[in-house]
């Protein structure tokens, strides 16, 4: 179990040892050996009390044990290109794209290709709104999608070819291709979809 939840059930311990100890019910004032019993039942007391605040803190981890080192921060899980093709100010290398393609069929594994261009709004609208969202990203990461990006900004005799060979007629067309290296037609994305729809799409190529 967790760091957070290992210290809420001690301070929770800690607590019933104070009381049985003596921290409500002894007086400073009896005794040394009561004034020692009173003295570690404040003790336990006050450590329960701070490990139950940093345990139990509002936020999803105890923000003490962040601060103290103990617990990293968690990070939201967030969109990635595997692959961006080609690299700014290069051309694009078809055989480099071939190379991933078959190494996400040896591995088994999904693969969405983004095709787009700087001029685009439509595309833009997909970075911003649809890829960023929880269910394009849940769909992204428990069905293992390969992601690549592939810049048509500018025209080249090369990537011209590709997309004549997948059919991309228009941008942004988003094509998927199946865990045994089929390039898919249906489903396919053209244009903005909102988060949903494209995650039922995503969905799809693994049916």
């Amino acid at each position: 179990r967790s760091f957070k939840e290992g210290a809420r059930d001690f301070g929770f311990k800690a607590l019933g040892v104070a009381l049985v100890v003596g921290a409500v019910h002894r007086s400073f004032k009896e005794g040394a050996r009561d004034f020692g019993f009173k003295a570690l039942g404040v003790a336990l007391v006050v450590g329960a009390l701070v490990l139950r605040g940093g345990a139990l803190d509002a936020r999803p981890t105890g923000e003490l044990w962040v601060r103290m080192g103990l617990q990293e921060r968690p990070v939201a899980p967030s969109w990635q290109w595997h692959h961006v093709m080609p690299a700014k100010k290069a051309t694009f290398d078809a055989s480099q794209f071939e190379q991933v393609l078959a190494a996400a069929k040896k591995e088994g594994r999904p693969v969405l290709i983004d095709f787009f261009a700087d001029w685009c709004a439509a595309c833009k609208e997909l970075d911003r709104l649809t890829y960023p969202s929880s269910e394009v990203i849940t769909q992204a990461e428990g069905s293992r999608f390969l992601t690549i990006k592939i810049d048509a900004t500018n025209s080249e005799d090369r990537l011209d070819a590709l997309m004549e060979q997948l059919g991309v007629e228009g941008l942004p067309t988003v094509a998927f291709v199946n865990p045994d290296g089929t390039v898919l037609t249906k489903p396919r994305v053209t244009g903005f979809l909102e988060p949903v729809p494209f995650a039922a799409e995503m969905q799809k190529v693994l049916q």
